[in-house]
């Protein structure tokens, strides 16, 4: 009986969980022997992968390792240039005439098969296998594959029974950045669901998908150091210190704590109506209290810098950074460790209770927070100054989870 062997390509960018399965899938309803993930080189398709060929293909071999009807093979990659899938299965053809060839592709490829280099030729030298894709209807799936039937007489066209989860490749790409970039063990979680175990560790290990653009740690503080004055940077580091080892006191990614520290002022360098012109020139929205008080205006301006200029993508950072002058109800622990941070950092001398505020601050993080907000608006108050609601809210929200009723403000 000949051999059955089903090609499988793609760019495997990584590979990943639902690639697994339909090749599982695939081998259990059509007996085949084998399936070939066959890793594109530069496909007129899609272009560049992101990850490099000798990475994408140690993946792969990671994660089929121990499954005896897979195995992987470097002919796209190895015939450079750009490569056609019509080209592949009539060279795979003609160096196994005696083998079953199959071709597994998704539904909604199928669908515009017939604009492919020289179907006729793909439909001349395997039979496809087709994975139903979302967004691609079943019905009008199959009647589609009779069309190309009769237009291609060479063709035959089988259909997998299965339904699989649809995984993007580039959400994994964005949690593997994400994790390498901050620590967070959630991304490492939720990577870790969508890959085999195996892959995850070479993935975050070798920071395959870390983005060229981003700035390290040591590159943002050489650029801020640049911007600020002598006496903000000393702030800045101050911050970054002690986002760092509160965040080690609660349990949280400590490089998340450090990096939102280290930019949480990095909007801090302009003088008086410049904040008004950069926000609405960023099409950032503001309050009236920060219209009457620009200096506030910098915390959102920080967040906007943070993720175009330092191409931080953690939504949680930069949360801490837009909210670390006003607060808000019901922070994430990562922002009321910023927003306690920047109160209580070594450099301060001038603000009331800080030593209290020094030591509470590492036993009951959420009274810190009201207890500060409460000293922003008593000195607000004094001033004179105009009260962001966002700060009063902020207080508000503290006071009735964590402190003791007094007299509304």
């Amino acid at each position: 009986m000949a051999r059955r062997v089903c090609i499988f390509g793609g760019s495997f960018d990584p590979i990943h969980l639902a690639h697994i399965h339909m090749a599982e899938a695939a081998i259990e309803q059509f007996s085949l022997d084998d399936v070939v993930f066959m890793p594109t080189g530069t496909s007129y398709h899609k272009g560049h992968a992101s990850a490099s060929a000798e990475d994408r293909n140690a993946v792969i071999r990671l994660a089929i390792a121990g499954r005896p009807h897979m195995s992987i093979s470097t002919l796209d990659q190895s015939r450079g240039g750009d490569t056609y899938t019509a080209d592949t299965l009539a060279i795979i053809r003609a160096k196994h005439p005696d083998e079953e060839i199959y071709f597994l592709l998704g539904a909604d490829s199928l669908m515009h098969m017939q604009s492919w280099y020289r179907p006729d030729m793909i439909f001349a030298s395997a039979a496809i296998i087709v994975v139903q894709r979302p967004g691609v209807n079943p019905d009008e799936c199959r009647a589609h594959a009779k069309e190309l039937e009769k237009q291609f007489p060479a063709a035959r066209i089988l259909f997998l029974d299965s339904v699989f989860e649809d995984i993007s490749s580039t959400r994994i790409r964005e949690l593997a950045w994400m994790y390498v970039s901050t620590g967070k063990k959630s991304f490492l979680q939720e990577l870790s669901a969508l890959v085999t175990p195996e892959a995850a560790d070479y993935i975050v290990s070798r920071r395959l998908y870390a983005d060229e653009d981003a700035w390290t740690e040591a590159e943002i503080l050489d650029d801020l150091k640049e911007k600020l004055s002598e006496e903000r940077y000393a702030h800045t580091l101050g911050v970054a210190d002690t986002a760092e080892a509160l965040a080690e006191n609660y349990g949280a990614p400590a490089k998340q704590a450090r990096i939102a520290g280290v930019l949480h002022d990095c909007g801090k360098f302009l003088k008086g109506d410049e904040y008004i012109r950069r926000a609405q020139m960023a099409d950032i929205e503001l309050s009236e209290a920060e219209l009457a008080n620009s200096a506030l205006i910098h915390a959102k301006l920080g967040a906007y810098y943070a993720k175009e200029r330092y191409h931080i993508r953690d939504e949680d950072i930069l949360s801490a950074i837009r909210s670390h002058t006003t607060g808000h109800p019901d922070m994430t622990l990562l922002e009321e460790i910023i927003y306690v941070a920047d109160y209580i950092e070594p450099n301060r001398d001038e603000a009331p209770n800080l030593e209290v505020y020094r030591k509470s601050a590492y036993e009951n993080l959420g009274k810190t927070v009201m207890m500060i907000a409460n000293d922003v608006l008593e000195h607000l108050k004094r001033k004179g100054s105009t009260i962001d609601d966002l700060t009063r809210e902020t207080w508000l929200w503290y006071r009735e989870h964590y402190g003791d009723p007094v007299t509304e403000k």
